[in-house]
């Protein structure tokens, strides 16, 4: 174990001491009181003498003892009046009724200074406000009024188009533009404000909400008719050019001269034609021109009617029609150009109502014809008298030098 005392220790002690000795020296005093009276006052001599002032010495005894005498005494302060004392007990309470004074001076001081100006800047909130909905209406209106014009315009040129006019589809289109464009300009018809003011700031409000509802409806229903019109255009001019190849080959068949039974021929499939073009289907419209041009080929071009005479085919068909016993007599025949090529022809079969282009086909003739061709095959396995009949150029009419029992010949497709 350390004998070493630290400084710190030894300080500490040493101011305790110190302070309980200057309490024992101040306690001395006042348990010694007279002596101590005597040296104060002594020493009071002592100072006035040293300055050269004369003081008597029992004045400043006395003056000594009423120090002395007072020193230890408690001495009152003086009191103060009513509203001193009503004040301290104001300040004593002050945990009771401050919070709830200054609340209530609070709520008054808004209602006196902050209440008006904040009632004046929501009426001025509100005024403008209304003045923003009648602006947003009146640029509305404006931009209405220029979408409508374009649109009456754009349905104006469409119906002068002679293609458009006559299409299905466009005028039920058409039949919506009436109602759609009509209800756009009766929008447009109100009458709004330049400035609102506050008088007529609610009413005004409520005229411009109500017509910027109306107003984007019908802007909408413009914007829909606008989008079917863009699709009937963009139809339209995929069909036009199928429209105008049919005009050009109704122009190439008048100038044919056809008979009118010859042309005839043509009308149902012009009509097919015009019809794809109507309802837009340009894939039937290219099959029906396909098919004009073909038979206007055909009556181009001079063909004869033979009898199929190979080894191996028939040239002939007979039929019986039981139980009635009827008979029926054909020539097989094909058609044939100037090179002797071989070109199919439409032929309607009368036993079926067929209608097909066919290279070989039936050809009724009576008995006497029917047996004549026969007995020629029989004879060497050909036919040699093969000439059936003659179609001239820009014609679809045969002129027979034998066979058909009927000005309009029977045909048959199937044997």
């Amino acid at each position: 174990m350390s004998n070493v005392v630290s400084l710190t220790e030894q300080m500490g002690a040493m101011a305790l001491i110190d302070e309980m000795r200057f309490s024992q020296a101040e306690l001395q005093k006042q348990l010694d009181l007279p002596k101590h009276r005597l040296r104060v006052a002594e020493q009071i001599r002592e100072f006035y003498r040293a300055k050269g002032i004369e003081v008597e010495d029992a004045l400043v005894e006395e003056g000594v003892r009423n120090f002395f005498a007072n020193r230890l005494t408690y001495q009152a302060p003086a009191t103060f009046g009513s509203m001193t004392r009503l004040l301290a007990r104001v300040y004593i309470t002050r945990g009771r009724w401050l919070l709830p004074t200054v609340g209530v001076l609070g709520v008054g001081l808004w209602v006196l200074l902050v209440a008006p100006s904040v009632s004046e800047f929501s009426a001025q909130a509100s005024l403008s406000a209304a003045q923003g909905r009648v602006d947003e209406a009146r640029a509305l209106v404006a931009s209405h009024a220029g979408q409508r014009e374009q649109l009456e315009k754009r349905v104006s040129t469409l119906k002068a188009d002679g293609l458009v006019a006559n299409l299905p589809a466009a005028r039920q289109v058409f039949e919506q533009t009436g109602p759609v464009l009509e209800t756009a300009r009766a929008a447009e018809r109100i009458t709004l404000p330049v400035h609102v003011t506050e008088q007529s700031y609610k009413e005004d409000s409520k005229l411009a909400a109500s017509a910027v509802k109306s107003l984007k409806k019908d802007s909408a229903d413009m914007k829909a008719l606008a989008t079917q019109l863009d699709a009937l255009s963009a139809q339209t001019d995929t069909i036009r050019p199928w429209l105008t190849k049919l005009q050009d080959a109704q122009e190439q068949v008048r100038k044919m001269g056809l008979s009118n039974a010859d042309a005839g021929q043509f009308q149902p499939l012009f009509a097919k034609v015009d019809q794809a073009v109507k309802v837009m289907d340009a894939t039937a419209a290219e099959q029906g021109l396909k098919e004009v041009e073909q038979l206007r080929a055909i009556a181009a071009t001079p063909l004869t009617l033979e009898v199929v005479s190979r080894t191996g085919e028939k040239s002939m068909v007979e039929r019986n029609f039981d139980p009635t016993g009827g008979k029926s007599w054909y020539l097989l025949a094909e058609a044939l150009d100037a090179s002797g090529n071989v070109v199919p022809l439409p032929i309607t079969s009368v036993e079926t109502g067929e209608r097909r282009y066919a290279s070989i086909f039936g050809v009724r003739v009576n008995q006497a014809t029917y047996q004549a061709a026969k007995n020629d095959k029989q004879a060497d396995g050909l036919v040699d008298d093969r000439l059936m009949g003659k179609k001239a150029a820009n014609s679809l009419s045969f002129a027979f030098v034998k066979g058909p029992v009927k000005t309009k010949p029977d045909y048959i497709l199937e044997w």
